[in-house]
C-alpha cells in the first residue's frame, strides 16, 4: 500500500509503487515522479527465451523487440520492411559468425490472425531450416544482433551473460556491435568470459565483487585508471589479467 495526502491506497504485491502513483494523474502526482517513471519504463532487461524466439510470431510486423525476443520473427520483418540496410547488416554479421549461413526468409502466415515465420538458408543444405530447428547458439546470436541493431532502442539495455552460447570466434563482432549500440543507448552487459574481456578496453570493464565481511556488492572493485596501468605494466590482455586475480572479481 502507499499513503497519499493521509489516504491509504491498496496495491497489488506485483505492482510497482511508482507505476501506481503515475496512474493517479495530476495534480496528485508531481511531474518529477512521472518523468522518473517514464524513464524507468524505457529500461530493458534483455534475456533471450530461445524456445519462444524459435517460434513464429503472433503478429506479422512489430517495431519493438520483446525483452525475451519472443517476437523475433515479427521484429526482423519490421527491420526488413522499414530499415532494410539494418536488416542487411544483421545478415552480414550472421554470415561472419555462423559458418554456412546464407540468408533469412520471412514468410507471413495466415489463419485466425496474421503472423510471421523465419527460415534460414544454409550453404550446402537443400531447402530451408525453420528457426524452430535452429541451434541454441544460432537463435541467441540472431536475437542479440537484432537487439544490438535496434534503430530505436530503450535508454538502457541490460544483458546477463551476453556471450552465452556463442562461439569464441563471434566475440570480435559482438564487441564491435556493442560499441556501435552504445552510441545510441547505454549498454550494461555481464560476462564471466576472459575471452570476451580480452577484447575490451580498460574504460569498458567494470569488475564487481562481494565484500567478504558484509556480503555487499563492490562496484567497481577497481578503478579504470588502475586497470589501465596494470595492463600496461604486465603486458597482459584484460581477460588474462582479470583471470589471474589481480583485478579482483574472482573467488578468493
Amino acid at each position: 500500500m502507499v499513503w497519499l495526502d493521509g489516504r491509504k491506497l491498496d496495491m497489488s504485491k506485483n505492482s510497482s509503487g511508482l507505476a501506481t502513483l503515475r496512474k493517479l494523474g495530476k495534480p496528485m502526482v508531481p511531474e518529477q515522479v512521472n518523468d522518473l517513471a517514464v524513464l524507468l519504463e524505457t529500461f530493458r532487461i534483455f534475456e533471450v527465451d530461445v524456445a519462444k524466439a524459435r517460434m513464429p510470431s503472433a503478429v506479422a510486423v512489430s517495431g519493438t523487440l520483446a525483452a525475451d525476443a519472443g517476437n523475433l520473427a515479427s521484429f526482423l520483418a519490421y527491420l526488413k520492411q522499414s530499415h532494410e540496410p539494418i536488416f542487411d547488416q544483421i545478415l552480414d554479421d550472421m554470415r561472419y559468425i555462423l559458418p554456412g549461413f546464407a540468408g533469412l526468409h520471412l514468410t507471413p502466415i495466415g489463419g485466425a490472425a496474421a503472423g510471421m515465420v523465419v527460415e534460414m538458408e544454409e550453404r550446402g543444405l537443400g531447402g530451408r531450416t525453420p528457426l524452430a530447428a535452429a541451434s541454441f547458439g544460432t537463435i541467441r546470436a540472431l536475437a542479440l544482433l537484432a537487439m544490438l541493431h535496434d534503430p530505436d532502442p530503450p535508454r538502457l539495455t541490460c544483458v546477463e551473460e551476453v556471450d552465452h552460447g556463442l562461439h569464441p570466434y563471434a566475440l570480435d563482432r559482438l564487441v564491435e556491435r556493442l560499441r556501435d549500440a552504445s552510441q545510441r543507448t547505454q549498454m550494461l552487459v555481464a560476462t564471466h568470459s576472459p575471452a570476451l574481456v580480452n577484447r575490451l578496453r580498460s574504460d569498458e570493464l567494470i569488475v564487481c565483487e562481494r565484500d567478504p565481511a558484509t556480503g555487499a556488492s563492490i562496484i567497481p572493485a577497481i578503478d579504470a585508471a588502475t586497470v589501465r596501468a596494470m595492463a600496461a605494466e604486465s603486458d597482459l590482455l584484460l581477460g588474462e589479467l582479470w583471470f589471474s586475480g589481480c583485478l579482483g572479481g574472482v573467488p578468493s
